[in-house]
């Protein structure tokens, strides 16, 4: 008597496709354990692979075609023939053993295949799932290309943007993060500014903000550098071999501030990383020769157990090696801004006083703004009804269809002019008042920031006051800005004007009513005569 053949139980699910309509592993496996049990059929093993087989190479269907050669095992039980193979080169391998008596039995859900039978059905299924493959592939490839001329980037977006969900999947668009989004737009401000070096932002990130990615994982510096140089935050995607894209997703940066970034992280003469980060570092430049001021630490331990910091700042040199600027201590550089910085603040008083002046001011101004768009809107509406009656109009017969056209243009055109008109005067209402309360605000707490904010709020206090920021001769040059340099004026009072230089008098007297014509004649002729000239009168 024959020896019944023994079966391995292979289920697959393909990760890659996400194909819905076939059921589950272990839907897979319970079914064909059914079947084995009411057809007593022997089971060796049980098999499951989590991998699509379009392509070769998959690792247990591998192992359990070795094991059947070397005769563990003479049958298979699977679902159905193309959770087997979808490529020729693995459904021709399932052939040729089955051909060759090596496979004695495949039982899907609903047929057996022997080596006797006609293979010619079997290469038909495997054929079937193999142009499945190929067709899906090409469904895939094309809805891309069309998600791509949409200007939407396919898959995952840059770490800051989130894929819409949407019942459609065609209609999936990309938004902002709500919580990442922020984070990423401060650090691309800092890096425009220049305000820390990149591995300090990446400090800062990962310790302080706790940026994460969307998976909760930590980002290494190689992926938070690369975020950096990636053109998808300006509003550009490159997907595949095709050529860079302009996306319909909102870009972070402009395309102007994103080379911008390229040029300082790229650059060779960007500073290096340091270890530590020193308050005026980074903001200060040598004003003889334009380098940028570094600084150092310098710390002296005594035997008493005493420790006495000192921080220095100097000149890099970097443009000049013989620039003769000396060293400077942290402590004069603060006493020297706090002194410049008690000169531009404002009282209490006199910040309650200007800020309730300019609140009046705006609630006029808007009063006024919003009188003037009711008005823009009132003729953007006539203008819209004269083109509904003229529409009327022409289906009416009363107007000819060039004299239509000609009127139309026109309308069109001051129609968008008195919209575009109409969204300036929208815009205008958040006016310059704003901004001078803003600059009250600011120098109101101007000292108590400098005293108690911490070190990046001092950094920006002072880059938001005035422009280039300076030392020269262990001197604190900061141009402050037109707001607070009226400030600082008001606040070191009216300078005192000098006496006007009098001329020096040509006459002999002070006191001389008239002078005779003779005396002009002979000081306008040359020679003039030595006796009769008179003597200047020094004043």
């Amino acid at each position: 008597m024959k020896q019944r053949p023994k079966y391995f139980l292979y289920a697959r699910k393909s990760t890659e496709d996400r194909d819905r309509q076939v059921a589950s592993i272990d839907s897979q496996v319970r079914e064909m354990k059914a079947i084995a049990e009411r057809e007593n059929l022997e089971i060796v093993g049980v098999i499951t692979e989590s991998r699509s087989a379009k392509d070769t190479g998959r690792p247990e269907f591998n192992r359990m075609v070795k094991e059947i050669q070397s005769g563990k095992a003479s049958g298979i039980l699977c679902f159905s023939l193309d959770r087997l193979a979808r490529n020729n080169w693995d459904g021709g391998q399932i052939n040729y053993l089955l051909e060759k008596g090596v496979i004695l039995h495949i039982r899907t859900r609903e047929k057996s295949h022997y080596p006797g039978d006609n293979v010619l059905y079997m290469m038909f299924e495997f054929g079937v799932a193999t142009e499945y493959i190929k067709s899906l592939r090409d469904h895939i490839n094309r809805g891309l290309r069309a998600k791509c001329e949409k200007g939407i980037m396919p898959g995952r977006p840059a770490i800051g943007y989130l894929n819409a969900r949407a019942e459609q999947r065609e209609k999936r668009i990309i938004i902002k993060d709500p919580v990442r989004f922020p984070l990423l737009c401060k650090y691309w401000k800092w890096l425009i500014e220049k305000r820390y070096p990149l591995s300090e932002i990446h400090r800062i990130a990962t310790n302080v903000d706790g940026l994460r990615t969307v998976t909760g994982k930590k980002l290494a510096k190689s992926s938070f550098y690369r975020i950096f140089s990636n053109p998808f935050y300006c509003g550009y995607f490159k997907f595949g071999n095709r050529p860079m894209m302009r996306g319909i997703h909102p870009p972070m940066v402009t395309e102007e501030d994103f080379y911008r970034v390229q040029d300082y992280i790229h650059s060779p003469n960007n500073p290096r990383a340091h270890s530590r980060v020193f308050l005026y570092r980074g903001i200060f430049k040598c004003a003889r020769c334009g380098s940028c001021i570094t600084a150092f630490e310098k710390v002296k331990k005594q035997k008493n157990g005493n420790v006495h910091r000192w921080v220095y700042y100097m000149c890099t040199k970097s443009n000049d090696p013989k620039c003769p600027q000396g060293l400077i201590k942290e402590e004069e550089i603060a006493t020297q801004v706090l002194a410049l910085l008690e000169r531009i603040q404002v009282r209490p008083e006199v910040h309650a006083w200007a800020v309730s002046k300019l609140q009046k001011m705006k609630d006029t101004e808007v009063a006024y703004h919003q009188a003037e768009v009711e008005s823009r809107k009132k003729t953007l509406a006539l203008c819209a009804d004269k083109k509904a009656k003229l529409l009327d109009l022409m289906l009416a017969g009363s107007v000819s269809e060039e004299a239509f056209n000609q009127k139309n243009d026109d309308l069109s055109k001051e129609h968008e002019k008195l919209k575009m008109i109409l969204e300036g005067s929208e815009h205008r209402l958040k006016s310059w008042i704003d901004e001078a309360i803003g600059v009250f605000d600011t120098a109101s707490e101007i000292v108590r920031r400098f005293q108690n904010g911490s070190q990046e709020d001092i950094r920006v206090l002072l880059r938001s006051i005035g422009l280039n920021l300076s030392i020269k001769d262990r001197n604190v040059m900061i141009t402050l800005l037109p707001p607070f340099e009226i400030i600082q004026q008001f606040h070191d009072g009216p300078k005192k004007q000098k006496p006007p230089i009098e001329p020096v008098s040509i006459l002999k007297y002070q006191r001389v009513k008239a002078v005779p014509a003779k005396w002009w004649r002979r000081w306008e002729s040359n020679p003039r005569p030595k006796k009769e000239q008179p003597k200047p009168l020094h004043v």
